[in-house]
């Protein structure tokens, strides 16, 4: 059984890994065996991840990358097919975990200026399509891959908590793109699915679950936060043998919110 969860001989590249829940989603894939790109623009927290990884577990390299960039997100994928951690011919890329992006600007919609609305887009859709494109090739060659678009319980649902309307759109946009980019690339072997997660503290959510925990907390079943350290798990079921039989799907991570 233990086989269904092992990625040893995997290499992952997980984009936004340089803290939060990208980066304990590149810890869990570590943990499970696999050797992990850590891609960010923040190039000294995906070194601190890398750091934290190779203490104990197997070899990791972090890359810079701003996923909304065509040519730094190309960059990211030579570099990572440069990279041949294990004793084989050519590199390779076996996973991705699309995480990187931001949580703002955002503001009614009634008075949100356009660039705010471009920004979120870009970073939080656009980027998740660059990445899936430019890894896809190679994975489409070796017809074998696991693709996983992080999301948010705001794609699925709408909300008087946050105000914005462009995070939900972008997230949306996500679940949507999983689904038939998941019936496209099957035939290449390749398994496309999603993670949805509710209320996470991390450095972009501290305000939010600091300043609304009480009424948060009353509105989930599970009555906590999520800790970044809950994702670990998924990743790696979805990154793993344990999913091979699974595509299209996005999993909601978020205590119950969903069902109230």
């Amino acid at each position: 059984m233990s086989n269904l969860f092992e990625l040893w001989d995997k290499v992952a590249i997980v984009t936004g890994g340089a803290s939060g829940l990208g980066r304990a989603m590149a810890l869990g894939l570590a943990e499970a065996g696999a050797s992990v790109i850590i891609a960010d623009k923040n190039l000294p927290g995906a070194e601190e991840t890398c750091h934290q990884i190779v203490k104990k577990m197997p070899p990791a390299i972090a890359v810079k990358v701003d996923v909304t960039r065509e040519t730094d997100v190309r960059r990211m994928v030579k570099r990572a097919l440069d990279w041949v951690p294990f004793h084989k011919d050519t590199g390779q890329v076996d996973i991705l975990v699309n995480n990187a992006g931001i949580g703002g600007p955002g503001g009614p919609p009634e008075k949100m200026p356009l660039a705010h609305w471009e920004k979120m887009i870009a970073a939080d859709l656009t980027g998740v399509f660059l990445c899936c494109r430019e890894v896809g090739k190679d994975m489409m060659r070796r017809r074998y891959g696991k693709i996983i678009n992080v999301s948010s319980i705001f794609g699925l649902l709408g909300s008087d908590i946050v105000d914005a309307v462009n995070y939900s759109a972008a997230k949306g946009g996500v679940i949507a793109f999983t689904r038939d980019l998941a019936v496209k690339w099957a035939r290449y072997g390749i398994r496309v699915n999603g993670i949805a997660p509710g209320y996470f503290r991390t450095p972009l959510s501290e305000w939010t679950v600091t300043h609304l925990k009480r009424r948060l907390l009353k509105m989930i079943p599970l009555r906590k936060i999520g800790l970044p350290e809950d994702l670990k798990g998924t990743a790696v079921f979805l990154a793993a043998p344990a999913s091979d039989y699974m595509t299209g799907q996005t999993l909601v991570v978020d205590g119950g919110f969903t069902l109230t």
